[in-house]
């Protein structure tokens, strides 16, 4: 049987670490003007989709992932409206921001077409958001879309970026940042992924402390996503405004959620400490 294996650190050849998935079929496997993109059928985790041989998501665990970036910030708005996703060619965040009654748009900024297509053919599952009325996709790079918004005209922007390699690197510096939080409105609320904790300590330490430098106040939470390099996998909420994080309205959470409970929409921001310790808090 194939084997296609992902390798940590991606970039180079300083590999430390590899995870290899058996390839019962290969359902796609195409280079785009921007990276390698395969769609693989796995006999345990089912179809799942690669960039640049980086495990990106998988129909049986990709609900953790795509819940965890999409509801525990949007939780914190009553009635968002206006939402915009960086990244998320797979669909995936976009069906999560459907679920809400009150928005109106999404927009979801990808720089990779070929992602959304091999998605919605090959993921109908994951991608179905984009059959939804108020998604609309803006093609091209995520950084420059933001920077020409008008200020305070989204209540959500969340990053769902590959890691800080190739075409996803400007979505870590702080002049994006900075651009994130101009056009949220006043109570507006970001979040982005954030990387594996033993893998990644560098990066996160840097991004938390870049995040902090663009908005009043950030906070990480964190989820558990088998498919991920270690399972352990961080994220970033971060806002305009400082959040009391016991003041939730767990009501706001949409129903049908497979990983969110009330509970631990409170808890994701109990962290281990040597996270804490990692990121400089």
């Amino acid at each position: 049987m194939k084997w296609l294996y992902e390798m940590f650190p991606a970039e180079g050849d300083n590999a430390q670490l590899s995870y290899g998935y058996s390839v019962s079929k290969v359902l796609f496997s195409e280079r785009s003007e921007y990276q390698q993109v395969d769609v693989i059928e796995n006999p345990v985790y089912g179809k799942a989709l690669f960039l640049d041989r980086l495990m990106m998501t998988t129909e049986k665990d990709e609900f953790i992932y795509h819940e965890l970036l999409t509801h525990v910030p949007a939780s914190r708005i009553d009635g968002p409206q206006r939402a915009l996703i960086i990244g998320g060619g797979d669909g995936g965040i976009a069906r999560e921001l459907c679920r809400y009654s009150s928005i109106k748009e999404v927009i979801v900024a990808e720089i990779d077409g070929m992602v959304i297509d091999a998605s919605r053919k090959f993921l109908p599952k994951i991608a179905c958001g984009f059959d939804d009325p108020r998604v609309k996709i803006q093609l091209g790079d995520g950084a420059a879309f933001v920077a020409n918004q008008p200020d305070n005209s989204f209540d959500l922007v969340l990053v769902d970026s590959t890691e800080p390699i190739g075409p996803g690197i400007t979505l870590y510096k702080e002049k994006f940042y900075r651009e994130c939080c101009r056009v949220l409105k006043d109570n507006g609320q970001f979040s982005a992924q954030g990387l594996a904790p033993f893998i990644h300590e560098e990066s996160q330490n840097l991004m938390n402390q870049t995040l902090k430098k663009a908005f009043n106040w950030v906070k990480p939470y964190m989820g558990v996503i088998p498919t991920y390099p270690t399972s352990l996998w961080l994220f970033f909420h971060a806002a305009k405004k400082a959040q009391d994080i016991d003041d939730i309205s767990y009501t706001r959470l949409p129903n049908g959620t497979k990983y969110l409970t009330k509970e631990l929409l409170r808890s994701c921001y109990n962290i281990p400490r040597f996270v804490e310790t990692n990121l400089g808090n």
